[in-house]
């Protein structure tokens, strides 16, 4: 998951501590900081990246630059992907290190250094709150930032996948509790009117929940029938969809909500990162290709703790608590994609 300028997060007040900072300085000259956090709410990083800024190149004689300007540049290095510009603020140890792959060169080293003693408290502990409210956008907005590029035309796609902070519903079926992970189509207008609803049992005695049935409801109608089973008997599927709607009164709203998002906003992103592509990355695309199968592979140079890559046999990244060749690998791949890294 990238970091995000915290004037994305919030611009209020990001635009009113810059406006404090120039009249601090006398002027706004020397350099500004601007920082970057995780908005990742799984992620257990607290790092923050210090983007500097020379106040002094975006000056107009005696003019301070203005927020809009110095926004400007920050973007302009952003869309780059300058990361070179980017320091690495540790709140635990109080040290900035130097980019990421710059660690041993004399001028960063040292510039790091100055950066580290120019840090205020008050500086601390602001990058400190703008950390926690990083995570709590991050709930709704951190989709915006991930990496899509591997959704096929017509895949459909775990809400949990894409808000995994999300608590899924529950229904019981005689005694036993179950949980109702959905699933929706992630083309840009398509006409379909399904929601995906995957049932697993979660008995307190199983290590891992069993998929107990799978089943497409058609969302046109009202209440929304079974119109496909696709695992486990018709019987129970009736079931835990009664006892769904009847624990969930508000659960075909709800569907039909996710259904327009994912169909509207979230294939409006996922088209954008796909034509976004460079030529090189587009070919091997599966969604480009037209294909229905993901590549089965990362790339053999990469391992798997810095690209992003899940093994079949670790936790799912969509939050289900199952190992990920039970959940969103059940096609048989080896690997999958759980956002960049």
């Amino acid at each position: 998951m990238s970091h995000v300028p915290f004037y994305v997060i919030d611009g209020d007040t990001a635009r009113e501590e810059y406006e404090q900072s120039v009249r601090e300085s006398g002027g706004g000259g020397g350099t500004l900081i601007f920082d970057l956090h995780c908005v990742d709410p799984l992620c257990d990083c607290t790092d923050v990246y210090l983007a500097v800024v020379d106040m002094d190149d975006l000056r107009h004689g005696a003019t301070p630059p203005g927020f809009a300007a110095v926004r400007k540049r920050m973007e302009e290095a952003w869309q780059e992907k300058r990361d070179h510009v980017r320091f690495i603020l540790e709140p635990e140890s109080g040290r900035v290190l130097p980019p990421k792959g710059l660690e041993t060169k004399a001028p960063f080293v040292r510039a790091a250094a100055d950066l580290e003693a120019s840090l205020r408290d008050e500086d601390r502990a602001r990058f400190a709150l703008h950390n926690k409210a990083a995570k709590k956008w991050g709930q709704k907005n951190a989709w915006r930032y991930m990496d899509w590029t591997w959704v096929d035309s017509g895949e459909m796609v775990k809400w949990l996948r894409v808000f995994p902070t999300t608590e899924p519903m529950r229904v019981e079926d005689r005694g036993i509790p179950h949980l109702c992970l959905d699933s929706y189509c992630a083309t840009m207008g398509c006409p379909c009117n399904q929601v995906l609803l995957r049932f697993l049992e979660m008995e307190e005695e199983a290590r891992d929940p069993r998929e107990a049935c799978a089943l497409r409801l058609d969302l046109s109608q009202d209440p929304p029938p079974i119109d496909e089973m696709l695992t486990g008997p018709r019987a129970l599927g009736r079931r835990l969809v009664d006892g769904l709607f009847a624990a969930h009164p508000d659960a075909a709203a709800r569907f039909r909500r996710r259904r327009a998002f994912m169909r509207k906003e979230f294939a409006a992103l996922v088209k954008k990162q796909l034509r976004e592509l460079p030529a090189s990355e587009e070919a091997e695309s599966p969604a480009k290709q037209g294909s229905t199968r993901r590549p089965k592979e990362p790339p053999a140079a990469a391992p798997a703790a810095s690209t992003g890559w899940i093994r079949r046999n670790e936790p799912c990244p969509c939050g289900s608590g199952l190992k990920y060749k039970n959940c969103c690998g059940r096609d048989g791949l080896y690997a999958g994609w759980k956002g960049p890294a």
